[in-house]
């Protein structure tokens, strides 16, 4: 019996006395300690450590499900903010989803872990450069949200990733246009070539609207919640540029505004936000996705 209980304090990396004759041993700290630590080290951005206090609970407890939903949270975390861009070179996201899998696993109707688990589809697809892998893991990630909400239709967060992803879909390809239109950057008003925008209108606008009802479900569930009015923005944004006249276009732009400084005015009252959970339309346009529960209400 002994010997085991040495060999889960090594396993934990608990120092089991301070000195070489100290005569008692120090009872290794449960589960519930470290994901309470886990979760406070998440809060300050230190996500690193909070997979390190996670991985201790998974040891401690290998049948928690809530243990592997928060080591797959800090994963999230210790990614680039933007995949697009920076690769995973660190190997990161195949962890996390071996984390959420068997969160999923244990708990197959935990909504919450089954929307992360469409965040890291989500996110994996981001990395992937063959288009019809890419497709596979955008629906994969569209259905697991649709089935998070289908368990929980109160779930906040699973309806902001479905916004999110109505906005990468578009985001690209509008930007694009205004440059293919020979529009200056920051020139004001829709894209200026008729007949591009009107066929990227009837392509995007019907994904646009989707995102924008998600966007709105989520703040109506939770008004304070500063990725929902990111989204928002971003979604009104690219909605200005498929609009017909000037005066929509600037209309769109108004509203768009509000919710920007709306979100900036939320988070300038909070704590510093981690760089990975970066909020406003920038986030929402390189596709950052917030690795933590949304704010309580």
């Amino acid at each position: 019996m002994r010997s085991s209980y040495l060999a889960l304090i090594f396993a934990i990396g608990t120092d089991i006395c301070p000195t070489i004759h100290c005569q008692t041993q120090t009872a290794p700290s449960s589960a519930a300690a470290f994901i309470q630590q886990g979760k406070a080290d998440m809060e300050r951005g230190l996500y690193a450590q909070a997979e390190f206090e996670f991985r201790k609970a998974t040891l401690l407890e290998p049948e928690s499900p809530q243990a592997y939903l928060l080591l797959a949270r800090a994963l999230l975390g210790e990614l680039p903010p933007n995949l697009k861009v920076l690769p995973d070179v660190q190997g990161v996201l195949p962890k996390a989803e071996e984390a959420i899998n068997r969160a999923v696993a244990l708990s197959p109707e935990n909504a919450e872990a089954v929307c992360v688990q469409g965040i890291v589809s989500y996110k994996t697809a981001l990395t992937l450069k063959v288009p019809e892998q890419k497709s596979q893991r955008m629906d994969q990630a569209r259905t697991l949200f649709e089935r998070a909400l289908a368990a929980d239709p109160k779930l906040a967060e699973a309806h902001v990733e479905l916004a999110r992803m109505a906005v990468d879909e578009a985001m690209d390809v509008i930007l694009g246009a205004r440059l293919a239109s020979t529009m200056k950057i920051g020139q004001s008003g829709p894209i200026a070539d008729m007949i591009l925008r009107r066929s990227l209108r009837a392509k995007y606008e019907p994904s646009i609207e989707y995102g924008l009802t998600h966007a709105r479900e989520a703040l109506n569930l939770n008004a304070r919640y500063g990725q929902a009015m990111s989204q928002m923005a971003a979604l009104i944004l690219l909605r200005a540029n498929l609009r017909e006249t000037d005066a929509e276009f600037a209309a769109d732009m108004k509203e768009a505004s509000k919710w920007q400084q709306q979100d900036l005015a939320l988070r300038s009252k909070q704590p510093q936000t981690p760089p990975n959970q970066a909020g406003g339309v920038i986030g929402g346009i390189i596709g950052s996705v917030p690795s933590v529960a949304p704010p309580k209400r």
